[in-house]
């Protein structure tokens, strides 16, 4: 089982006791080593993410999609 969100796959480890009295409550530690390149490999896909949403709302944002142009004269946009 893994993680989620996580690109590079990070196991998940699940420890059950059975019979155990509180003289057994002692903490575990788990360790493991990962390349280099699974630890920046998920913040760069959040960088692409983010930067490809933004291009399509900024192309979005930008494209006319009107079927008439309205024209509008410059007596308009003066005060009366």
């Amino acid at each position: 089982m893994h993680t989620y969100l996580d690109s590079y796959g990070r196991p998940v480890f699940i420890v059950k006791k059975s019979n155990v009295v509180d003289s057994h409550a002692v903490d575990v530690f788990v360790t493991y080593d990962l390349p280099d390149v699974a630890l920046s490999n998920e913040p760069f896909l959040l960088l692409v993410f983010f930067m490809t949403l933004f291009t399509f709302t900024i192309i979005y944002v930008r494209i006319d999609l009107t079927i008439a142009k309205v024209v509008f004269f410059a007596g308009d946009f003066l005060p009366r």
